[in-house]
């Protein structure tokens, strides 16, 4: 009787560092699952044809929306429109250029209330390098951006009359007289004054004076265009 006797070591081992491979990757992809899903932050991939991939719990408690009702469909659901005009240009080309893009969405909840958003986008490569898909990560900042608004009212709006201030109208009057000198015609500016407006405070109190500056105000403002400016120097 003759045998034949194969040294297959090399290739159990071979098979061993296989299994072991494929292994890792499955526990590697079952962390970034977990990761993914159970981040306190909104995370979604997005294709190449701009459509939800995935979407985590976070991203679907904050718009409203189940993953269900976005798959397959544009982030652009979400926007609020006009209040991203320019976003997206800037956008695209950043992720052209370098891959990764970083910046503030204003978007519509589900129910059409309307939410910010601080984002991270980039972009998931290939071993060949070609892009496969995108990863948006982002944090809900309306609490921050509504401060940051009030804020910004207070210091440029007169707080009973809503108008622009005197610290914001040399900002209006600069924008007017450059689009003045760019379209070659003339500026025209009043200064109004409320002839006897103490003698309603004395007679009548300061709440009858203050409602009278505001009707004032509503009226300059519906007899104005679109682009003129009528604002209060006191207060």
């Amino acid at each position: 009787i003759e045998g034949l006797n194969i040294d297959i070591t090399g290739r159990k081992l071979a098979e061993e560092a296989l299994r072991e491979v494929e292994r890792s990757l499955r526990e590697s992809e079952e962390r970034f699952r977990r990761t993914f899903d159970q981040s306190p932050i909104g995370a979604s991939m997005v294709s190449l044809k701009n459509t939800f991939l995935r979407a985590n719990e976070t991203l679907c408690r904050i718009t409203g929306y189940t993953e269900a009702e976005v798959l397959g469909r544009k982030p652009s659901m979400l926007s609020a429109g006009s209040k991203n005009r320019g976003q997206y240009q800037d956008m695209e080309a950043a992720l052209r250029a370098h891959g990764h893009w970083e910046g503030e969405f204003w978007n519509r909840r589900s129910d059409g209330s309307l939410y910010a958003i601080a984002s991270t986008l980039n972009t998931v490569c290939d071993d060949a390098g070609e892009v496969t898909h995108y990863i948006n990560v982002f944090s809900d900042i309306t609490e921050r951006k509504h401060h940051q608004e009030h804020l910004e009212r207070q210091a440029h709006f007169d707080p009973l009359t809503r108008l622009p201030n005197r610290a914001l109208l040399p900002d209006r009057l600069a924008q007017a007289m450059a689009r003045a000198r760019s379209e070659q015609h003339g500026l025209a500016v009043c200064f109004l004054d409320l002839d006897g407006f103490k003698a309603v405070n004395d007679t009548h109190g300061h709440e009858a004076g203050d409602e009278l500056l505001v009707i004032v105000a509503q009226r300059l403002q519906a007899h104005i265009r679109t682009g003129d400016t009528a604002a209060r120097l006191g207060g």
